[in-house]
């Protein structure tokens, strides 16, 4: 299992977006038996990619903690 998290966002500045997209990839770990987004799978269409033979996984940040766990093999 990787867990991966993006800590939350406590700057401020003028223009901050309120969310952002973000692409997470893992490459070389081959095909994942399936991964959430703070417990929300994540559609099999993102969880494996053959050119980097590891996975994309989507994210919308709203500037908090974001919990992202891929179960492997």
């Amino acid at each position: 299992e990787l867990q991966i998290t993006l800590s939350a966002s406590n700057g401020k500045f003028k223009g901050k977006p309120l969310q952002r997209k973000f692409l997470v990839t893992v490459p070389t770990i081959g095909k994942p038996v399936s991964a959430t987004v703070d417990g929300i799978p994540v559609s099999n269409t993102y969880l494996y990619n053959d050119s980097i033979n590891g996975t994309f996984i989507p994210v919308l940040y709203n500037n908090k903690k974001v919990n992202i766990i891929i179960k492997l093999r």
